[in-house]
Parts: C-alpha cells; structure tokens; sequence
C-alpha cells in the first residue's frame, strides 16, 4: 500500500478570521483528534489553536495575548498581556460548528465580564482544506 491509500492525519488549511475587526487570512493546519479536529494557525500577533471535540470547543492564544477560552462551558479565563494578567468569565451566546468536505466553520459569540465591564464578542473562523 502506497502513502496515497492512507488517510492525511494533517492537512493544509486556508483560514479566514472574522472579528470586531477587519478580516485576517492566514494559513494553518487542520489535524484530526480522536472524535474531533484541531486547528492550528498563527496572525502577526500570535499562534491559536482551535480543539473541537463532541460539545465542547477551546482556543488557545499564544504570543502578544496569551488566554484559553472554552466556548462551550465557558467560566474563568485569564488573559496575559505585557503589562499584566486582566481576570474574565466567558460566557458562551452563541457555539456553531460545521464541518464538511471543503473544510470548517466556526461562529462563536460570548460575552466576557471582567474588569467592571460586560463585553458582547463575536468571531467566525472558516478554515478551508487547500489539497
């Protein structure tokens, strides 16, 4: 059996970024994960990796801004910054996630509560398989 009869555990994705500012595009890797997937790209202001597995849906940042956040259950978070570490709570609004033969899609709205403020925020990332 030659490499092309087995499945690609990684594979090349195109990943558009859509948040309370102007789309980021960038390129990445989508890998399989037991009944799940992850996500793994970087922007000039970090590197962020998406895991989704069976009802429950994480980022995880690195780089200028360094937090987790878990789009399922939501709860404590703690975003590390240069200048210190800032305390939320996320709480999930809204948590779609599709997948199909040309890649993935993500829409997550939350709101963070910290710091005397409640912030409504949304993002949609669609990660395209490039083959």
């Amino acid at each position: 059996m030659d490499s092309s009869d087995k499945p690609r555990s990684k594979i090349p994705i195109a990943v558009r970024i859509e948040s309370g500012l102007e789309p980021v595009e960038c390129d990445g890797i989508y890998s399989e994960r037991g009944e799940g997937f992850a996500l793994e790209f970087g922007t000039p202001s970090g590197k962020y990796v998406i895991t989704h597995e069976e009802g429950k849906t994480e980022l995880r940042s690195s780089g200028l801004l360094s937090y987790t956040l878990d789009f399922s259950d939501g709860g404590a978070a703690e975003v590390v910054a240069p200048f210190g570490g800032i305390n939320f709570t996320l709480t999930p609004v809204k948590h779609e996630v599709q997948k199909d033969e040309s890649g993935v899609r993500l829409n997550l709205a939350y709101t963070l509560s910290g710091a005397g403020a409640d912030t409504l925020r949304a993002v949609k990332v669609d990660a395209r398989f490039l083959r």
